[in-house]
């Protein structure tokens, strides 16, 4: 049936998300070893099933995918892993959203008065920090305000988004 067709097209879109990002990370892995010994143990395991409904439930959304595979591999770091770079965890990211959450009073760049970029969008998922104000996120809705932005930095202190790491 139509619905079971589905249900197998998700399943297997989800296993390719998870076999791409298994090789994703033992890249990432392999740097770390490179860079310096014990970064590759500070990787947590990987996210469960449980776990990503729970997060996203908390969210009030369905993570794509690649997020969902990103978190199943490794779900944050204990400690910085590059430089003073920590991978947040699923528990990690939403803490600061909820932080971040703040500004979206100033509601979106379309709605702005001012030249400067919008502050804070919903659809922005923090997955990394360095200290108390520098973060990588990963925009869930890249090409709704026309930004090609994938993943990108900002900081925390006047949030304004820094170079892109990586476009769709």
């Amino acid at each position: 049936s139509g619905i079971l067709k589905q249900r197998r097209e998700k399943i297997q879109t989800g296993n390719a998300a998870r076999e791409e990002m298994q090789g994703i990370w033992q890249r990432v892995r392999t740097v770390l070893e490179n860079l310096g010994p014990g970064l590759v143990e500070r990787l947590h395991p990987g996210a469960n099933r449980m776990e990503l409904a729970q997060v996203e439930k908390w969210f009030g959304l369905s993570f794509p995918d690649q997020v969902r595979a990103f978190f199943s591999v490794h779900n944050g770091s204990e400690g910085p892993i590059f430089e003073n770079w920590e991978l947040f965890s699923l528990e990690e990211m939403y803490e600061e959203y909820k932080i971040m959450e703040q500004f979206l009073s100033l509601g979106p760049f379309s709605e702005r008065q001012d030249s400067s970029w919008y502050q804070w969008d919903a659809s922005w998922l923090p997955l990394m920090g360095a200290g108390p104000s520098l973060r990588v996120a990963f925009n869930l809705q890249p090409l709704r305000w026309g930004e090609q932005e994938v993943i990108f930095l900002y900081s925390k202190e006047g949030t304004v988004p820094l170079p892109i790491i990586a476009a769709s």
